[in-house]
């Protein structure tokens, strides 16, 4: 180092001169060719207190990430890092990380994906499924109302071993119970149920029997009537008072033409009216009513709704249990409008050969017997008819044709193979034609059930 004390100069270099230190204005910056003071820190330094950062990284240079912020790298303490295009800071919503990044295409997804649809609001917004083996289907569905076809694809099901039996369990006789078998015609209209023995056999007996102990739903019974004629060939309704059939519904009454017939009285005290009604056509019925006489006042019915009637029984009475006087019933209350329908004195039932037929039922004719009081040669001619209620001026029409009573006072008896049927609603009437004047009495009742 040299030292020129007669300038204002201090130079600091090399003991050649050679290497002489540079020094410049402080607006004047170092250049790479400037000699430069080789200084350094003594190891027994301390490193100095603070954050001031001292000069930058350039491109070439490397910088320890072993600590971050004086702290190791962790999921914690995080080095971050800014995803970019060259041209745009990534991970934006205008310039989102995509997977395909041309234009606005879907986006590839691989692995399993679950989605939830939530709860929809409607039958038409739910996620439909379909049902098949993956190989045939899918199985059809179809509205209520559309039937199906041979080509539409089913379930294949069948009963468990295990599933109860469909059976109707009940003692033999017993009326029906539980879920029974049953069958119907082709309209599905006509549903029957199977009657069976103890052994399982079906039993193949008439209608009139799986009514009578209760298996089937109906009724059954016998009409029978008689009238007395002396006059030829007169076709005479079989009945042994005058009947005039009503067309509409009322409320009626009933007296008798002797004051013994009531409550406490010595003749009939109480009859019971076997009726029904009509509406727009429609016959319901039969309904009863029991009603107490009171002589020769007219009782009324309880019910205003009496437009047929089928046949007047005394229930009880005083002597003999008969009346005393003709019980008259007639066509208004309280003994107004005419009597259409009676029983004779001395007599305890009307004896009427006809029999009404509700709507929606089915009248079968099982068997005819007649018996008269002519003499062998005298024949007189049964046969019976029918009307049909809902047809206005509707005619009757005969349902079986004559036969020929032989006399003699004998009674005859046909038994149908087939019964004779006869839709209702309907009236159903037994008539006799007699082949001379010779007053006589001709008797007709026929068996008939109906469901």
């Amino acid at each position: 180092m040299s030292l020129e004390q007669d300038q204002e100069q201090v130079s600091v270099g090399s003991a050649d001169g050679a290497n002489v230190t540079a020094v410049k204005p402080a607006s004047t910056p170092v250049a790479a060719t400037d000699p430069a003071l080789a200084v350094g820190l003594s190891p027994n330094s301390p490193l100095p207190a603070g954050t001031n950062v001292i000069g930058a990284l350039s491109a070439n240079q490397s910088i320890n990430v072993a600590q971050v912020a004086g702290a190791a790298p962790s999921l914690s303490n995080p080095l971050p890092v800014e995803l970019s295009d060259g041209t745009n800071l990534l991970g934006t919503s205008g310039h989102p990380v995509r997977t395909d990044p041309t234009g606005t295409t879907n986006q590839p997804v691989s692995g399993t994906v679950t989605a939830n649809q939530g709860t929809p609001n409607s039958l038409a917004n739910a996620w439909p499924t379909e049902i098949t083996d993956g190989t045939t289907g899918p199985v059809a569905v179809k509205p209520a109302s559309t039937a199906t076809v041979a080509t539409d694809k089913a379930f294949v099901v069948g009963l468990s071993p295990n599933s109860n039996q469909v059976q109707g369990v009940a003692a033999e006789g017993a009326a029906l119970s539980g879920s029974p078998v049953r069958i119907g015609g082709s309209d599905a209209t006509d549903i029957r149920t199977f009657a069976t023995d103890a052994n399982g056999v079906i039993i193949n007996a008439p209608l009139s029997y799986a009514i009578a102990i209760g298996r089937l739903t109906g009724s059954a019974g016998r009409i029978a009537g008689d009238t007395t004629i002396a006059v030829t060939n007169t076709e005479t309704p079989v009945r042994n008072t005058v009947y005039t059939a009503q067309t509409s519904n009322a409320q009626r009454s009933i007296n008798s033409t002797s004051g013994a017939d009531t409550s406490a009285g010595t003749g009939a005290r109480t009859v019971l009216i076997t009726y029904y009604s009509i509406s727009a056509g429609v016959v319901t019925g039969p309904f009863t009513e029991t009603v107490t006489l009171n002589g020769n006042t007219a009782v009324n019915t309880v019910s205003t709704t009496v437009a047929f009637i089928e046949s007047v029984d005394v229930l009880t009475g005083g002597v003999g249990n008969i009346p005393t006087g003709t019980l008259q019933v007639f066509s208004a209350a309280a003994g107004g409008g005419s009597v259409f329908a009676s029983i004779p004195a001395q007599a305890r039932r009307t004896a009427y050969c006809h029999h009404y037929v509700a709507s929606l039922r089915k009248c079968y004719i099982t068997d005819l017997m007649t018996s008269s009081t002519a003499a062998s040669a005298q024949v007189p001619n049964f046969h019976v008819r029918s009307l049909d209620l809902s047809t206005t001026n509707a005619v009757e029409r005969r349902v079986m044709d004559n036969i020929i009573q032989q006399g003699d006072a004998d009674s005859m008896f046909w038994s149908h193979v087939t019964p004779i049927v006869v839709q209702g609603p309907a009236l159903i009437t037994g008539y006799v034609t007699t082949t001379n004047s010779v007053s006589q009495v001709n008797a007709m009742e026929f068996g008939y059930f109906e469901v």
